[in-house]
């Protein structure tokens, strides 16, 4: 399960970022301290390495279970980003993957967490 965000259409690259040689993204997990800044588009194509230290970014913080992520959620974040206005700003993670054995934990600690 993806806890990070979720979109109904993927994002379509602004006219800038079409012509940019480089997309990055800057974040903060706020359960795991961890800053990453990272590029994960290189010339016209997704940097393998780079979406996997991604995916390890957005691991499960209970489990550590990594999940891979559809990158286009990554372009979308990165829109975001720039249509902001702020192509410098760290945003913030609460929650990347949760494994089903973290979400059913914390069904039984905590409320409102999202059933399966």
């Amino acid at each position: 399960m993806a806890a990070l965000l979720v979109a109904s259409s993927p994002a379509k690259p602004t006219e800038s970022e079409q012509h940019s040689q480089q997309r990055s993204l800057r974040l903060f997990h706020l359960h795991t301290g961890e800053h990453l800044y990272i590029v994960y588009w290189r010339e016209q194509g997704y940097a393998p390495d780079a979406l996997t230290k991604l995916d390890r970014f957005l691991r499960d913080s209970l489990t550590g279970a990594v999940h891979h992520f559809d990158p286009r959620l990554f372009d979308l974040l990165s829109h975001l980003t720039q249509a902001s206005g702020s192509t410098d700003a760290e945003l913030q993670v609460i929650c990347g993957y949760r494994s089903p054995q973290t979400n059913e934990y914390l069904r039984t600690h905590a409320t409102g967490v999202a059933q399966e």
